[in-house]
């Protein structure tokens, strides 16, 4: 699993494997495709396809000395 550090108050944050909330506690899944999460439970799918086709891309830069970094943002959306 590729882990994520120097979050502030934050540590063993993950990325990997999985398609809802319970298979995660705050760490980030990946996938192909999303469900809405506004009526009903949220979830992704193709988690294991998006994340066997990342983790090559971002462990090779890893291993050559390159610095990975990752941006997370909170998009607001107003509902009409």
């Amino acid at each position: 699993m590729l882990w994520i550090q120097d979050i502030p108050n934050f540590q063993y944050v993950l990325i990997h494997i999985g398609n809802t909330d319970v298979d995660s506690e705050g760490c980030i899944l990946v996938g192909d495709s999303v469900l809405e999460n506004i009526t009903q439970r949220g979830s992704i799918a193709g988690s294991t396809n998006a994340y066997q086709r990342m983790y090559p891309i971002i462990s090779g830069a890893i291993e050559k000395g390159e610095v990975c970094m990752i941006e997370i943002y909170d998009e607001k959306k107003t509902i009409n």
